[in-house]
C-alpha cells in the first residue's frame, strides 16, 4: 500500500470510531423524565445533558445524541424524574441498535 493511502485510511477509521452516537430513549415509568444526563464509566461528574430544556413524558421516546467517547460505546445513564427520584443505568452500549427503557426508580 503507498504511504497517501495508508493515511486515508488511517484518517477515515479515526473519523468512524469519534463519531456521535444516537439511540433511542423510552421513558415507561409513571412519572416524566425531567433530566437525562449521562458520562463515561468509571467518572465522578454527570457532564452530558441529553435532553436539554425539554423533558421526556410518560410513554413518550425521543432520540438522544451521544458525543465521540474516547472510551468506546459505553456510558452511565442518570434519569431525574418529576418527583425527583432518579434511576441509573450502567455501561449502556450506545452502538447497539435498540431502545433504553427507563421503568422508573425501585
Amino acid at each position: 500500500m503507498r504511504p497517501g493511502l495508508c493515511l486515508i485510511f488511517v484518517a477515515l477509521a479515526t473519523g468512524a470510531a469519534a463519531a456521535p452516537r444516537q439511540i433511542a430513549i423510552y421513558n415507561d415509568a409513571d412519572f416524566a423524565i425531567v433530566e437525562l444526563q449521562a458520562r463515561a464509566p468509571k467518572t465522578q461528574n454527570w457532564t452530558i445533558d441529553l435532553l436539554g430544556k425539554y423533558s421526556l413524558g410518560v410513554g413518550r421516546a425521543t432520540k438522544a445524541t451521544f458525543p465521540a467517547n474516547a472510551a468506546g460505546c459505553a456510558y452511565d445513564l442518570l434519569a431525574t424524574f418529576d418527583d425527583g427520584r432518579k434511576q441509573q443505568m450502567l455501561n449502556v452500549d450506545a452502538c447497539k441498535p435498540g431502545t433504553i427503557t427507563f421503568t422508573g426508580p425501585a
